[in-house]
């Protein structure tokens, strides 16, 4: 077999691997799964699920939308839909490409920092590609020996109280594209979605899981199962999952489970 052919054997048996991963995460823990009406926002790559009937109503919305990156097609829609968008990236670069892009928008502010338990500063690790903007507070690429910054980094909690658009608003949309920070916030910070009303989070920590690393995939998938149970005792019905974007609308009543 010639290498790129055992390549190609690989990156299918890796497939395999994260969808059977998934399909072991989400066993009984479906939650609300197609509860709810949700349309889809921004580009094939970097749009996310919005629940329609929200745009539909008329009160004030914000959404803080972690890990702006540079597709900032999301936050676009959703600012020509009338919400009032907070994005935050701890890298100067996104944050000036958003600006640039966004600044017709007066519901639109940027914040360079990056979204963790506490404010401060904390180290992140400079991703396989360094071209790319995907650098991560727990090196989610493994990277032998990662080139490493520390960067300015704001809680949840430290959000909504300090910022107009989102005291203000009635209706709240967390987005988390955070490169595995939101491992630590699910561990620590969970309290805090409970400022939000809709939670929309990519589950970096679980896709680059090496190959071989099968007891770390396990433990990666009991810790998940635990989070989703946990966020149901805290009130979050599991409304829909697009590959590893899953998202959570907030019940009207904490449940028991």
């Amino acid at each position: 077999m010639t290498r790129a052919s055992f390549e190609e054997v690989k990156h299918v048996l890796v497939w395999l691997q994260n969808k059977l991963m998934f399909q072991l995460i989400l066993y009984k823990n479906r939650g609300e799964l197609g509860s709810i009406n949700l349309v889809r926002r921004g580009s094939a790559y970097g749009g996310w699920w919005v629940p329609i009937d929200e745009e539909k109503d008329l009160r004030t919305k914000a959404l803080v939308s972690a890990g702006i990156g540079f597709d900032i097609s999301f936050d676009e829609a959703m600012l020509e839909k009338d919400w009032s968008v907070l994005g935050i990236d701890p890298l100067s670069e996104c944050c000036a490409f958003a600006r640039e892009k966004l600044s017709k928008f007066p519901k639109f502010q940027i914040l360079n920092v990056g979204l963790s338990v506490e404010a401060g500063y904390q180290t992140f690790f400079q991703p396989k590609n360094p071209n790319h903007d995907s650098w991560s507070t727990i090196n989610a690429q493994s990277v032998v020996n990662p080139l490493s910054m520390d960067f300015p980094v704001v809680s949840l909690k430290g959000l909504i109280g300090r910022h107009e658009i989102l005291a203000e608003a009635e209706y709240r949309y967390l987005k988390m594209d955070i490169e595995g920070a939101e491992l630590a916030l699910f561990q620590e910070s969970m309290a805090d979605f409970g400022g939000f009303d809709f939670l929309a989070v990519e589950l970096d920590f679980l896709s680059p899981i090496p190959f071989l690393e099968f007891t770390l995939r396990v433990r990666r998938i009991q810790y998940m199962r635990k989070i989703l149970r946990q966020l149901k005792r805290e009130g979050w019905n599991l409304v829909h999952v697009e590959n590893s974007n899953f998202f959570w609308e907030k019940s009207k009543e904490v449940v028991t489970v």
